[in-house]
Parts: C-alpha cells; structure tokens; sequence
C-alpha cells in the first residue's frame, strides 16, 4: 500500500562526473534535499549523490548506511584533484553485463491513443522510467510512475508498489483514483422518453458522469434513481444503488415508487473493550475481481477498507470523502453490505474504513471542513451497515495533519458509535508523523498506529524494523503498536521467512504489541496465505 509518499526520489544517472576527494565540500545534514551528483562530506568521507532525493529529518538515512543512495569516495584528502568515477552503465546494457532486474529483449510496443497519451502495456520484469505510463492488462487500468528509485521503477507491480505507481487516465488531466475510471470526455447517453409524459431517463452506465436532476434506469434492477446531489464532478461516475449521498430511489412518470435496494440496519459493533491481538489485511478497492469479505482467510480478524477518498481530490474541497465501490467479478460488490454485516455478527472481525491512501492527504484547517468529514463516515457507516472503525491515512507526504481537528473528529464518532476503533498507518521514519501518533494516543483518540515497513528503500530490512519498532515502543508503548509488513516477492517487500522471523524478533523484545498487518489482502490470496496462516498463530496463538 504504499499508502504514504515516503521519499521523494528522481531518476538522475551519473554520467561523465569527476568526483573530487577533498574536505571542502559543504557537510552533509539531514533535511536537505540533494540532487544526484552532489557532493558532501560525512565523518571524514566524501559522498557523491547517485540519485536525487531528501535526507528526511529523522529517517537516519546518513551516507555510510544508504549505500543505494550515496558512493563512498574514500577519505577526505583536501586535494581538488578530480578522481573520475567509474563510467555509467549506458542505458541499453550489453548482452555481457545483464541487470539484476531481468529486462525483456524487445521494448514493449508504445500505443498511442486518439488523446494524444502515449502508453505501454505493462511487463513482468520490464524497468519504466519517471513518468511512463502504463495498460496494466489483467484490470484494464493505467498506472503512472510517480517516483522512482536507483533502476527507475524496480521492476515493481503497479497494481502493489503505490509508492512508485498511482492509477490515472490515459488522456488529459489525471483525476483523483476513483473505482470506476472516469472517462475523459463524458459520453452523452441517449434519452429514452417513457409513455408518462413529461418524464426523460437515461439507461445507467457505469464511469459516465451524470448531472444534477438527471434520472436513470438501473439496468440490474430495472429501478429508477434520481441525481439529487453532485460532487465536484457532477454524479462522480458513483453508482445510485451505492451512493444514497447522490442518489434517490424514484419513479420516471405516474406509477408506484419503486422499492430501494434494500440496506440492512446497522447491526451492533463487537462488544467494546480491549481490543484483542490484531491480525489484519487491506482490502483495496481497485482489483477488478476482489476476495469477498466473508472468503478472506478466516485467520484475518481485521480488516481494513481501503479507500474512502476526498471529495474533490486532495487535500479535499468540502472535508467529505466518498466511498467507491469495489470490482465485481466475484461478486464482491453486489454483496458488500451482506458480507460486512456477516463478518462482523457471525465471524466476529472488526471492518475498519480506511480514508486517504497515496496522493489523498487531507487537510482539515476549521471546523465546518472537519463536521463535514463527520457526516461524510456517518454517511457511508449508514450505506455499509456499519463498520467498526476509522483508519486514519490522510497525513499524506507533505500533506502535515491538522492534529487538533483530528482528534475532535476521533472523539466524536467515538461518542457516536461505542467501541469505535482509531487507527493510523504512519512514515515509520517520519517525525511529524511520530508526534501526531504520539498526542493523538496521550489524548484518548487513537487506539493505535501501524508504521508501514514496506514499499520504500530500505523500508523492509528486518534490521531496520527491529530498531524502528523499539523507538515506537518509546513512543507510544506496547499495547498501541501494530506492526505494518508487506510479504510480496516485488522490491523493497520482504518473504514470508523475513516476516516471520522479524516478527519472532519484535515479540520476544516487546511481548504486549497488539498485533500486525498485511498490505495487501488480494497479494497474500494470490500467495496462497502465507501472511494469514504463519503470521497469525504467532500474533494470536
């Protein structure tokens, strides 16, 4: 999930550089941001920058232990004599040096699209350079590289790697993700007149964007709704069997008002308490044929819905966010209520609402845009059937947390819905994200935070996580923490055996944590469940 924009790196190859072993250049410090072939020195060794990136406070990334990064040059000799680095790898490399990353003989073919966009269809194994855009074939949908590390975009799943990948269009402006991509000029449907005079609809169609008043003919159930409220983008290509915040059940003339789609009350949360040890996964909109909730492994006992996203785009024009509907092909969206109410009251899960995700920070600078939020999750809380908590991923790179308005938006849904859970997948590294975790717990508004050890460089060293892990415990203690892993064969994820053993290694050190999540749920299916059966006796024997 890289849910967060963890570093900011660029793509820059070193080529025909000299670099000089001499004390004068300036010292490196954390917080700056150097360009790749930027020289510094640093305990009495100059480096030279192999790509850009910054040096975040608190991260620890210092040149003598982010070797991806930065080139030793040896010792600082005070001589300005030029010492020329080894010539650059070109990019088409020979035959007799192959990368590690296994790149296909034939580049794939590039497709233009009447739009102007120019895209490829996404490789196995293929290595895409910043700001490629990509078909990936098994959903249909486009994927831009957004970052890029030491070998452009590691050869990593855009489907996985959101620190490296975020969806978009192939055409004009790049929309915020939603579940069912908007089309970049809206079709204009055909109107249908029924015999009742007076009264034009549209047959529905799913990724179109209607209009304030408009009427439609739901295809699966032959029912009428009526546009009675508009996002940013009109309808937001919503679906009216889904989103009563747009949509009203309706008649299109004289009849009878048809009956709605019947939503189940909300049933009851778990009994409120302590929380027990968490197991949990992410649960993702976007795949096109998603595990139902009700089929996840039955070792998950929280799950997280990931993700309700901010009217308008980030960082959010009104403070509401809307809930997209998931992909179908197993029936994971005709059955989503039922399912969450069946997890919850028969298989005793917690379903917690995830908000944000990468590129979806959220501000929340006064109180209108925070109550706004409020009625937004109580919006989609009525629409689900009720869920048991909020996942708190909005503090998005650069995007700082408005931490007072957050804690009056925790405490009122907790007022609202007993046992309301908190929660918040923060930068591991990241300081500003360190203090908000710390005062959202000491204030009673967050259960707990789950660093996210994964998606990023250097993130899923189970050395890094062990040491990351005993700082947060100072933080925030035991019984607040959930460690957040990512078992993927992709770079920058770790295997089933690293998980299992760092998680061997944070247990016997703190004994209390409350417990570990998977990202992602569909990932650890396609795996065959490996984070679901050998993590969970471990965490919950």
């Amino acid at each position: 999930m890289q849910t967060r924009n963890l570093i900011a790196l660029g793509a820059a190859a070193l080529c025909g550089v000299a670099a000089y072993a001499q004390a004068a250049y300036p010292a490196w410090a954390e917080g700056n941001t150097y360009t790749a072939g930027t020289y510094v020195s640093y305990n009495g060794h100059d480096y030279v920058a192999l790509i850009t990136h910054t040096a975040y406070v608190g991260a620890g990334w210092t040149p003598v232990v982010t070797p991806t990064l930065w080139k030793d040059l040896g010792p600082s000799s005070g001589s300005a004599t030029p010492v020329p680095t080894a010539t650059p790898k070109p990019t088409t490399a020979p035959t007799s040096a192959p990368t590690a990353t296994p790149k296909p003989t034939a580049a794939p073919t590039v497709t233009p699209t009447p739009a102007g966009c120019t895209f490829t269809n996404w490789t196995e194994g293929v290595i895409y350079q910043l700001g490629a855009v990509v078909k990936y074939l098994p959903n249909g949908q486009f994927y831009k590289v957004v970052q890029v590390a030491g070998n452009g975009s590691d050869a990593t799943n855009p489907t996985i790697s959101t620190w490296y990948w975020q969806p978009t269009t192939c055409g004009g402006v790049t929309p915020a993700p939603t579940a069912t991509p908007k089309p970049t000029s809206t079709p204009v449907p055909t109107v249908t007149p029924t015999p009742a005079p007076g009264c034009n609809y549209v047959t529905w169609t799913s990724g179109v964007i209607y209009q304030l008043g408009t009427i439609v003919k739901y295809p699966a159930n032959g029912q009428y709704y009526k546009e009675v409220a508009v996002g940013s983008n009109g309808s937001d290509a919503t679906d009216p069997t889904i989103s009563t915040y747009y949509w009203q059940p309706t008649t299109c003339g004289n009849g009878p008002t048809p009956v709605p789609t019947a939503v189940p009350t909300p049933g009851p949360t778990p009994v409120p308490g302590k929380l027990g040890k968490i197991v949990g996964g992410y649960w993702p909109y976007w795949p096109s044929s998603p595990v139902r909730i009700k089929d996840v492994n039955p070792n998950y006992n929280l799950i997280y819905l990931f993700a309700a996203v901010p009217e308008g785009g980030a960082p959010g024009t009104t403070g509401r966010v809307i809930w997209n509907a998931p992909g179908n092909g197993r029936g994971a969206a005709d059955n989503l209520v039922s399912d969450i109410q069946y997890a919850r009251g028969v298989q005793g899960r917690r379903i917690i609402l995830s908000v944000g995700g990468a590129g979806n920070g959220m501000s929340f600078p006064n109180r209108t845009k925070s109550q706004n939020f409020v009625d937004s999750i109580v919006g989609i809380y009525n629409q689900l059937g009720g869920f048991d908590g909020l996942d708190w991923n909005t503090f998005e790179g650069s995007q700082a947390p408005d931490t007072g308005e957050m804690i009056w938006i925790s405490q009122e849904l907790k007022r609202r819905y007993a046992g309301f859970i908190i929660s918040a997948p923060p930068a591991p590294w990241n300081s500003v994200d360190k203090t908000f975790c710390q005062t959202m717990v000491q204030s009673g508004a967050l259960d707990y935070c789950a660093p996210q050890y994964y998606d990023g460089p250097n993130l899923a060293d189970p050395a890094y996580v062990v040491n990351s892990v005993n700082e947060w415990v100072g933080l925030i203690g035991e019984t607040h923490l959930v460690v957040g892993l990512g078992v993927n064969s992709a770079t920058n994820y770790m295997s089933i055996d690293q998980a299992v053993s760092t998680w061997k290694q944070v247990k016997a050190a703190h004994p209390n944590l409350l417990g570990a999540f998977d990202w992602q749920i569909g990932t650890d299916e396609e795996q065959g469940w490996p984070f679901a059966n050998q993590l969970k006796p471990l965490i919950n024997p």
